[in-house]
């Protein structure tokens, strides 16, 4: 029996047990990172949202946009954040096409009026990007909503480099570990009768 033929089921058995652990500690750390990120982003949607309060309810609107293409800058992960007022009139937006039109196209759009607290919901038009929707209020009267939009862009791409670093770290040790166990194997077999 050639020495091969001896260290392929260990090297078989050690490559999967290698990539067992690999792909459940990748989905673990995507995971993590997506529950932080959500959280990073509720509270900078709430941190944004209460001190806009005034400005919404005494119609200051270049306040409101400055606020928003601040957040945009200063957070990469953000895609976009639009500020609405009563009646889905869009009055700062960091899409400047959006602004001073009324997003009424579809159920999505219409539906962030119906949020009475921060939300975060699944943008059906952006599958890579979640919206959190922060209800602005005045004196508990609804003034406005503000909807911020999220990109998951960066935690995926951490995580195509961290599954392709953690790929070729498994060939290599497949390969070294496969050449070990050959050479062990050789070394420990029994002389061939004469």
């Amino acid at each position: 029996m050639s020495v091969f033929r001896r260290s392929l089921p260990f090297v078989v058995i050690l490559a999967a047990c290698f990539a067992a652990f690999q792909f459940f500690s990748i989905y673990q750390l995507r995971r993590i990172l997506l529950s932080e990120l959500r959280q990073k982003s509720e509270a900078a949607a709430a941190g944004i949202g209460h001190p806009l309060n005034e400005a919404f309810a005494m119609g200051e609107y270049d306040r409101i946009q400055r606020a928003l293409d601040g957040l945009k800058a200063a957070d990469s992960d953000v895609d976009y954040a639009i500020g609405i007022e009563v009646g889905s009139q869009v009055i700062a937006s960091t899409d400047p096409q959006l602004r001073n039109r009324v997003l009424t196209r579809n159920e999505f759009e219409a539906s962030a009026w119906q949020m009475s607290n921060i939300t975060v919901r699944e943008n059906p038009e952006k599958p890579k990007v979640f919206e959190i929707v922060v209800p602005v209020k005045f004196r508990s009267a609804q003034m406005g909503v503000l909807r911020i939009g999220i990109s998951r862009t960066r935690v995926e791409a951490a995580m195509r480099n961290a599954a392709l670093a953690r790929i070729w770290l498994g060939a290599l040790l497949a390969i070294v570990g496969g050449g070990l166990c050959g050479w062990i194997s050789g070394r420990t077999t029994p002389a061939a009768p004469a």
